[in-house]
């Protein structure tokens, strides 16, 4: 078979399969869960309030790029809808068939979630899979509150089916708990705010790559009472850096050589804005490998 027509057939399977996952009504007015009136005094408690940095403006995500079809196959796309009736954007990541990991303050008030996988264009699609979501499938850690202990799990009560363009990532080992991060270049992905100008997130799903840094130079921002040792902290000079829609998305990086691991997943930043070259915080997600375990079944390799 012809390198060609291969890949007509894979675009066509593609095709076949997505056609069937249309994205829904009203995704043009989303927001961040951040946006939230209930986060508000969240956001102000961790407010950086000084930075000596010139701003950096960027016309895209944090000078993010644009990801193409299969590039982060271990993405899921958190579609939430709260009490209230708000709709509010987040990431998640695939970490098994039947589990995902998020942030908590993604599904804190939520009373329904649409995951999408395989989709790198939130308006207009199409997705290779999908599925609705009840709170009953949710699992918050229990003591999580607002960003300390920012990490949930997503129950998939019919299975992701895995293919190319859509796998799991590897979670860490809990000897990589050691493992000095600073210094090793990060990757995030999401479909985030693409400056602080916009109102929305982005239509397209974008990527940085920078490095992740101590927890002192967050902690210096933020105050060492929001930045713990189970958050991971990643620059966020030169204009690249999350934005809002980009929450509880997977932060990854080599810790073995050739093999993408994840290690974080986006909890905050500064409200001051997204590309003004503040530092972004993660949860880290070697400091809850036991609490993924036992709520999962997932084995966790030593």
């Amino acid at each position: 078979m012809s390198k060609m027509l291969k890949l007509i057939t894979i675009f066509l399977t593609i095709t076949t399969i997505s056609a069937q996952v249309p994205v829904k009504d009203g995704w043009r007015t989303v927001s961040s869960p951040w946006d939230a009136a209930r986060f508000r005094e969240v956001m102000t408690r961790v407010l950086p309030k000084a930075y000596t940095n010139p701003a950096i403006r960027s016309g895209r995500i944090a000078g993010g790029e644009l990801a193409y079809l299969g590039q982060f196959p271990y993405y899921a796309f958190l579609y939430n809808v709260d009490s209230y009736g708000d709709t509010y954007v987040c990431g998640a990541s695939i970490i098994s068939h039947n589990w995902l990991l998020t942030a908590g303050h993604c599904l804190d008030e939520i009373v329904r979630t649409s995951v999408y996988v395989g989709m790198i264009d939130r308006v207009n699609g199409p997705a290779i899979w999908t599925l609705d979501v009840t709170p009953a499938n949710f699992i918050i850690h229990e003591d999580y509150f607002g960003i300390i202990n920012d990490i949930a799990l997503v129950r998939l009560v019919r299975a992701i089916p895995l293919s190319p363009y859509v796998t799991n990532v590897a979670l860490p080992r809990r000897s990589d708990s050691s493992v000095v991060l600073e210094g090793k270049i990060g990757t995030v992905c999401g479909f985030g705010k693409i400056d602080d100008v916009k109102s929305q997130p982005s239509q397209f799903l974008r990527f940085i790559n920078q490095d992740i840094v101590a927890n002192s130079v967050c902690a210096k921002l933020y105050g060492s009472v929001n930045v713990k040792s189970t958050n991971l902290c990643m620059n966020g000079t030169g204009g690249r850096s999350t934005c809002s829609g980009d929450s509880g998305g997977p932060l990854v990086t080599e810790i073995t050589a050739g093999q993408k691991t994840l290690v974080g997943v986006v909890s905050f930043g500064a409200e001051l804005g997204c590309t003004l070259g503040y530092p972004l915080v993660f949860t880290r997600v070697t400091s809850y490998l036991d609490w993924i375990e036992a709520n999962t079944g997932i084995v966790i390799y030593s």
